[in-house]
């Protein structure tokens, strides 16, 4: 996935990712996993449940660009990039030129 694209070809590039609300299940196997991932990897990655997930990301993004779903400011109802005509269609074309190549 994306993720694995940018740890390998981008390895110091990634300051942290999360993952929000994950669900109990998750977190189980998260455990077994995260003992098994460099100390240095896995101070990058936060994994958070629904009751923690608004506390960390206000730790770290200022409300005032955060999305309300989050408890931020920003009104999520404006149509995404990914939700116009155009946006759509590069990212088809991209996509498609990306499965050729993978291929």
């Amino acid at each position: 996935g994306p993720v694995n694209v940018t740890l390998q070809n981008y390895p110091e590039t990634l300051s942290k990712i999360y993952f929000l609300n994950a669900p109990s299940t998750f977190r189980l196997v998260w455990r077994v996993v995260a003992s098994i991932i460099p100390k240095k990897t896995l101070e990058k990655i936060v994994v958070t449940n629904p009751s923690t997930a608004q506390e960390e990301l206000l730790s770290v993004i200022d409300k005032g660009v955060l999305p309300k779903q989050f408890g931020g400011k920003i009104d999520t109802s404006i149509p995404c990039l990914m939700e116009l005509p155009l946006e759509r269609q590069l990212a088809e074309f991209v996509n498609s030129k990306l499965n050729t190549i993978a291929a």
